[in-house]
């Protein structure tokens, strides 16, 4: 049986630079964007779109049903706009530092440890510290899923089997609760604007 061949591990050292922000290109009309921007924020000194929003999470009656089903759809994409502005406000204080008044970005460098093994190799001949760095590790099954998929050479479905059998002893499930779709359903927004896109 030939051995194994194991990946060699890399010792390149991450850079401290923070990495280049990029924007977004404005595809649709802006005349008409800055009607909407209006329409949700209506003046420097008018009502506050993002704590108006904030009360109703907090005390408003919940929408249930059809108009439940429009409220979690429309959250989905509000935090993907959320993302999406964030992004390019980094961009334009980025490239126009004084552009927003009274924000500025802030780099923080953060520690970490990307060579495990030779870090572990520091403290694995002192007990307290060799437990105090296990205890502070923590393994993502999805990353050790494909890097061990990548040394075996297995397929994603292969090494899933893997993890299961070799690790079948410490592996832990936890109950991870989402909000989703129900695959195949079409609120009746959806099917009239169907109906509507076929007539």
């Amino acid at each position: 049986m030939t051995p194994l061949k194991k990946k060699p591990i890399s010792r390149q050292r991450k850079s401290a630079k923070p990495s280049s922000i990029s924007s977004p290109q404005v595809k649709t009309d802006p005349e008409e964007n800055q009607i909407k921007l209006e329409l949700a924020f209506p003046a420097a000194e008018g009502p506050r779109f993002g704590s108006s929003f904030l009360e109703l999470a907090r005390d408003c009656e919940l929408p249930l049903g059809t108009r439940g089903a429009l409220m979690l759809s429309q959250l989905r994409h509000l935090e993907e706009a959320n993302d999406l502005f964030r992004r390019r406000y980094r961009h334009q204080l980025s490239e126009q530092p004084n552009s927003v008044l009274g924000w500025e970005l802030s780099h923080t460098q953060m520690r970490e440890i990307p060579n495990t093994l030779r870090a572990f190799s520091l403290v694995a001949n002192q007990p307290h510290l060799r437990d105090a760095f296990l205890d502070a590790c923590k393994i993502k099954i999805s990353e050790l899923q494909k890097t061990l998929g990548a040394v075996l050479g297995l397929q994603p479905e292969d090494a899933h089997a893997y993890i299961e059998r070799v690790f079948s002893q410490v592996l832990a499930s936890r109950e991870v609760v989402r909000l989703v779709p129900v695959k195949g359903f079409r609120s009746s927004q959806q099917q009239q604007r169907l109906k509507g896109g076929e007539a």
